[in-house]
Protein backbone atom coordinates (compact mmCIF):
# COMPACT_ATOMS: atom_id res chain seq x y z
CA UNK A 1 0.00 0.00 0.00
CA UNK A 2 1.41 3.44 -1.02
CA UNK A 3 0.00 6.39 0.43
CA UNK A 4 0.02 9.44 -2.10
CA UNK A 5 1.17 12.88 -0.95
CA UNK A 6 -1.23 15.31 -1.63
CA UNK A 7 -0.34 17.35 -4.48
CA UNK A 8 -1.22 20.70 -6.25
CA UNK A 9 -1.80 22.04 -9.43
CA UNK A 10 0.35 24.64 -10.86
CA UNK A 11 -0.32 26.33 -14.04
CA UNK A 12 2.50 27.91 -16.53
CA UNK A 13 2.40 31.24 -18.40
CA UNK A 14 0.74 29.19 -21.39
CA UNK A 15 -1.69 28.18 -19.67
CA UNK A 16 -0.18 24.67 -19.70
CA UNK A 17 -1.60 22.87 -16.10
CA UNK A 18 1.26 20.17 -14.18
CA UNK A 19 0.73 18.32 -10.65
CA UNK A 20 3.14 18.53 -8.02
CA UNK A 21 3.36 17.16 -5.04
CA UNK A 22 2.86 19.55 -2.14
CA UNK A 23 5.96 18.82 -0.30
CA UNK A 24 8.10 19.58 -3.70
CA UNK A 25 6.53 22.42 -4.38
CA UNK A 26 7.51 24.43 -0.86
CA UNK A 27 10.71 24.12 -1.88
CA UNK A 28 9.40 27.60 -3.31
CA UNK A 29 9.33 30.36 -0.07
CA UNK A 30 6.87 32.13 -2.38
CA UNK A 31 4.28 29.50 -1.99
CA UNK A 32 4.90 28.27 1.25
CA UNK A 33 4.40 31.57 2.36
CA UNK A 34 0.82 31.98 0.46
CA UNK A 35 -0.36 28.41 1.97
CA UNK A 36 0.64 30.14 5.72
CA UNK A 37 -0.85 33.12 5.20
CA UNK A 38 -4.21 31.63 3.41
CA UNK A 39 -4.38 28.97 5.86
CA UNK A 40 -4.04 26.48 3.15
CA UNK A 41 -5.04 22.82 4.54
CA UNK A 42 -2.17 20.68 2.62
CA UNK A 43 -3.27 17.43 3.16
CA UNK A 44 -6.39 18.04 0.66
CA UNK A 45 -5.60 16.85 -3.22
CA UNK A 46 -8.56 19.46 -4.28
CA UNK A 47 -6.59 22.79 -3.29
CA UNK A 48 -7.14 25.78 -6.39
CA UNK A 49 -4.07 26.15 -8.92
CA UNK A 50 -1.80 28.06 -8.28
CA UNK A 51 -0.82 30.45 -11.71
CA UNK A 52 2.57 31.36 -12.34
CA UNK A 53 2.72 34.10 -14.58
CA UNK A 54 6.11 34.56 -14.81
CA UNK A 55 7.00 31.30 -15.85
CA UNK A 56 7.09 29.25 -19.02
CA UNK A 57 5.73 25.80 -19.54
CA UNK A 58 9.21 24.42 -20.24
CA UNK A 59 11.26 26.25 -17.27
CA UNK A 60 8.28 25.26 -14.77
CA UNK A 61 9.20 21.23 -16.02
CA UNK A 62 12.40 21.57 -15.08
CA UNK A 63 11.78 23.82 -11.55
CA UNK A 64 8.89 20.42 -11.00
CA UNK A 65 12.13 18.52 -11.74
CA UNK A 66 14.71 19.99 -9.31
CA UNK A 67 11.90 20.39 -6.62
CA UNK A 68 10.53 16.71 -6.79
CA UNK A 69 14.45 15.68 -6.82
CA UNK A 70 15.20 18.08 -3.69
CA UNK A 71 11.94 17.47 -1.87
CA UNK A 72 13.38 14.78 1.19
CA UNK A 73 16.61 16.83 1.64
CA UNK A 74 17.11 17.86 5.35
CA UNK A 75 19.11 20.69 3.91
CA UNK A 76 20.74 21.32 0.76
CA UNK A 77 23.61 18.91 0.67
CA UNK A 78 27.05 21.19 -0.50
CA UNK A 79 29.43 18.69 0.51
CA UNK A 80 32.44 21.13 0.29
CA UNK A 81 31.92 25.03 -0.40
CA UNK A 82 31.72 25.84 -4.72
CA UNK A 83 30.85 21.90 -5.28
CA UNK A 84 27.54 20.48 -6.29
CA UNK A 85 26.15 16.87 -7.16
CA UNK A 86 26.27 15.44 -10.69
CA UNK A 87 22.50 15.63 -10.57
CA UNK A 88 22.64 19.48 -9.88
CA UNK A 89 25.08 19.58 -12.73
CA UNK A 90 23.10 18.30 -15.47
CA UNK A 91 20.03 19.59 -14.08
CA UNK A 92 21.99 22.83 -14.99
CA UNK A 93 24.07 21.84 -17.92
CA UNK A 94 21.59 23.56 -20.35
CA UNK A 95 21.58 25.79 -22.91
CA UNK A 96 22.26 29.52 -21.61
CA UNK A 97 18.52 30.62 -22.43
CA UNK A 98 17.49 27.65 -20.39
CA UNK A 99 19.67 28.21 -17.43
CA UNK A 100 18.85 32.04 -17.35
CA UNK A 101 15.25 30.82 -16.97
CA UNK A 102 15.88 28.61 -14.23
CA UNK A 103 17.65 31.24 -12.25
CA UNK A 104 14.80 33.56 -13.04
CA UNK A 105 12.44 31.27 -11.77
CA UNK A 106 14.20 30.40 -8.87
CA UNK A 107 14.68 33.77 -7.98
CA UNK A 108 10.78 34.19 -8.47
CA UNK A 109 9.78 31.52 -6.95
CA UNK A 110 12.24 31.56 -3.55
CA UNK A 111 13.83 28.49 -4.11
CA UNK A 112 16.91 29.41 -2.44
CA UNK A 113 18.72 26.20 -2.66
CA UNK A 114 18.32 25.79 -6.58
CA UNK A 115 19.68 30.03 -6.57
CA UNK A 116 22.71 29.07 -4.94
CA UNK A 117 23.23 26.15 -6.85
CA UNK A 118 22.75 27.76 -9.90
CA UNK A 119 25.10 30.82 -8.81
CA UNK A 120 27.97 27.89 -8.25
CA UNK A 121 27.37 26.82 -11.61
CA UNK A 122 27.87 30.29 -13.23
CA UNK A 123 30.83 30.83 -11.33
CA UNK A 124 32.25 27.76 -12.68
CA UNK A 125 31.46 28.17 -16.04
CA UNK A 126 32.90 31.99 -16.31
CA UNK A 127 35.89 31.45 -14.12
CA UNK A 128 38.75 31.96 -16.21
CA UNK A 129 37.34 32.68 -19.31
CA UNK A 130 38.12 36.00 -21.49
CA UNK A 131 34.87 38.47 -21.05
CA UNK A 132 33.95 38.42 -24.93
CA UNK A 133 33.57 34.15 -24.18
CA UNK A 134 31.33 35.07 -21.72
Amino acid sequence: LTIMSPFVKVISNEGETFEVDIKAIKMSQTVKTMFEALGVDENRNDLEPIPFPLVDSATLKKIIAYCEHHKNDARPNFQRKGCISNWDFEFLANEPRMLISIIMAADYLEIQSLRRIAGIFVHHQITGKPLKRI
